[in-house]
């Protein structure tokens, strides 16, 4: 059984990496040299995830693994600020590598989960204070300031945002027409159809996503989980200049490719190997 396991595991490594690889939504980020930093953040990124899983084993370089975490996570955090999310990554990858039997409810096994390795955890927060008090006290541009929402309020920000998440999906799904500028309008009533179809749609996966894989845990659940997170940091909840653009999603593609991976090792074919 543990063979079968780490066979499985083996060819759902190697199907991620290979959808990642050739996904067309990346094309932005790898191409354009001024858009480094997310090349950057994301092999710190996943580096620090690696050593975070490696630390975690008894033996005498766990604390050598995990100082080894905490660096490559802090090279990521000055890389690109989306990196901020990983200690919820790495939150979520300890609730989903409990055995199934043990997983129980998902907000009494958070807790448990989090009185657990308050310790190791610590440190990642730590990390990432460090580097918003670098961020905004020493290296604070007097200059800078907060952009607008678009069409000036939080409301149609909401409602534009929910058409830029419907792209980005239909990004995921069909990368179809890649731009590296997308304009878009904003939109100030709850009532135009595209708000109306994105709503629908993002409810809709929603509902999905809560009842039938969450609570079944896995690795479908971890990639979807890995999305969401990651792809908050450029959801405008804090204004940014640039509402939409393929490079946010280098970060979350990773999610997307894993999802798609545990899908495909499903099919019949994979199952027999």
């Amino acid at each position: 059984k543990a063979s079968i396991t780490l066979k499985i595991g083996r060819v759902l490594s190697l199907l991620t990496a290979v959808i990642f690889l050739i996904h067309p939504i990346n094309t932005e980020a790898v191409n354009v040299i001024s858009f480094r930093e997310d090349l950057l953040a994301l092999s710190f990124f996943l580096l620090s995830f690696i050593f975070f899983i490696k630390s975690d084993r008894k033996g005498t370089n766990s604390r050598i693994f995990y100082l080894g975490s905490l660096f490559a996570y802090l090279l990521a955090l000055f890389s690109k600020e989306m990196a901020i999310t990983l200690p919820v990554i790495l939150l979520l990858y300890d609730l989903h590598s409990l055995p199934y039997e043990t997983r129980g409810r998902f907000f009494p096994r958070l807790i448990k989960t989090l009185r657990k390795r308050r310790l190791p955890y610590l440190g990642y927060l730590l990390t990432a204070t460090f580097y918003l008090w670098v961020r905004f006290q020493l290296l604070h541009n007097v200059q800078e300031k907060l952009v607008a929402y678009p069409g000036g309020s939080f409301y149609t920000n909401l409602l534009t945002m929910s058409r830029v998440m419907a792209g980005y999906l239909k990004l995921f799904i069909l990368p179809l027409n890649l731009n590296a500028d997308h304009l878009i309008s904003p939109s100030s009533s709850l009532f135009e159809w595209p708000v109306i179809i994105s709503l629908f749609l993002i409810f809709f996966l929603l509902i999905i996503t809560l009842r039938k894989i969450i609570p079944s845990g896995g690795i479908p659940s971890l990639a979807i989980f890995w999305l969401l997170v990651t792809i908050l940091p450029v959801s405008n909840i804090i204004s940014l200049g640039n509402i939409m653009a393929e490079r946010y999603l280098y970060l979350p593609s990773v999610g997307f490719s894993l999802l798609l991976a545990a899908a495909f090792v499903r099919l019949p074919p994979l199952r027999k190997l």
